[in-house]
């Protein structure tokens, strides 16, 4: 699911902010990952779900809503 959320972010990120992209790129990466380490894999979700949004979330707060 990783890997193909991380495409759809790649994807979107042409028709979007271009930002986008890299936040796709982490999470193909950590979907790859993922593949690696089956047993890890909830809390790979955790971190590709949870904290990589929250973090990009709170990097595109000050970067286009702070004044």
């Amino acid at each position: 699911m990783l890997i193909f959320y991380g495409l759809a972010l790649i994807n979107a990120s042409k028709y979007s902010i271009g930002n986008i992209k890299y936040l796709g790129y982490s999470e193909v990466i950590l979907g790859l990952i993922a593949t690696l380490y089956p047993g890890y894999g909830f809390w790979i979700w955790v971190v590709g779900f949870g904290f990589m949004h929250i973090i990009y979330g709170t990097y595109m707060h000050f970067k286009y809503d702070v004044k």
